[in-house]
């Protein structure tokens, strides 16, 4: 991805509301790890929010530069 590029991850909500649709809710990452496994590696949150009942969206931009 070049630098200051843009992507939106869509993901499933790990609650313990969990239906039968989706990932086990083991498999799922809650919406602040997620973020922070971004910034860690570089991305910066442009903005997240919940979808709707059972997904979260993040907007990130990268902003370190790959080896």
């Amino acid at each position: 991805m070049k630098n200051r590029g843009k992507f939106t991850l869509i993901e499933w909500k790990k609650n313990e509301t969990a239906t039968a649709m989706g990932p086990p809710i083991n498999d799922r990452l809650d919406l602040n790890d997620t973020i922070n496994l971004l910034t860690e590696a570089g991305f910066k949150i442009k903005k997240s929010d919940v979808l709707n009942t059972f997904h979260y969206y993040i907007i990130a931009e990268k902003t370190r530069i790959s080896a």
